[in-house]
């Protein structure tokens, strides 16, 4: 896709997030790192299936084995684990990432999860009784399948592309094993929530909530888009740290009567 701003875009129904452990452009490269993190996410989507039913503890352990094992098949690459050591240089992103910027690899942020905390998950509030413009609503979550499907969701949008660099050792015995990925630096300036709304609007993405869009062709919630978490490259969207889920029957039915509604 190039810069240039469009009126429509269609949705691509799968757009994952690459994992580069060979530098190749080869489309056949391509294709299999896809595949291996389209196998990495189906195997971890197994294990959220079946953790909804259990308690915390044993959801723990679950995922604990499921992220130990991935991490001996999956690790980051013995360069980039190099490069971190001479270059280091790390500083608080958020409520659950460590950022990373090397030397060596100045056109990159590197993103590792902390111990036990994989990005945020939305509550969806339909009443808002208290009248604060918010209907969906980020809170914590530990589940490492939906914090992987954020970034493929958010990598269908756009040319701004997070990629998975591996899965890191925990920072202590017990603890389950990090993930890490890695992202363009951005240095446009930030934009007004106006900005960010017309810039969605070509891709479908319609406001529904203070910070929250949603597309009906794609199926895929924005929430927590706010300024300090989007930047515009030529007036298309970078969604470096907006949540994307795909929302359940309750919030999905109350999303299209909401779009629907104002569509009139």
């Amino acid at each position: 896709m190039g810069k240039s701003r469009v009126e429509f875009r269609p949705f691509k129904r799968y757009f994952p997030i690459i994992n580069e452990r060979d530098t190749s452009s080869s489309q056949e490269n391509a294709f299999s790192q896809n595949r291996e993190l389209e196998g990495i996410l189906r195997e971890l989507g197994r294990i959220s299936q079946s953790c909804r039913s259990l308690g915390w503890k044993e959801a723990r352990e679950s995922y604990s084995e499921a992220l130990t094992s991935l991490a001996r098949r999956f690790p980051i690459t013995s360069e980039l684990e190099k490069d971190w050591l001479i270059d280091l240089d790390a500083f608080v992103g958020g409520d659950e990432h460590i950022n990373i910027r090397i030397e060596r690899r100045p056109g990159r942020i590197y993103k590792i999860t902390k111990a036990d905390q994989f990005g945020c998950g939305v509550l969806f509030d339909p009443h808002d009784i208290e009248l604060t413009g918010f209907n969906f609503l980020a809170q914590g979550n530990d589940d490492p399948f939906i914090y992987l499907k954020r970034w493929e969701l958010l990598n269908s949008i756009g040319d701004y592309q997070t990629r998975f660099e591996g899965f890191v050792a925990p920072e202590r015995d017990g603890w389950m094993p990090r993930i890490c990925v890695s992202q363009p630096v951005l240095t446009d300036p930030v934009p007004t929530q106006k900005d960010i709304t017309d810039a969605l609007i070509p891709y479908g993405y319609h406001e529904v909530s203070l910070g929250a869009y949603y597309s009906m062709e794609s199926g895929i919630l924005l929430s927590d888009s706010f300024p300090r978490n989007v930047r515009l490259q030529d007036g298309n969207p970078a969604l470096f740290d907006s949540i994307a889920t795909i929302p359940q029957e309750k919030a999905r039915k109350w999303l299209i009567n909401k779009l629907t509604s104002s569509f009139r």
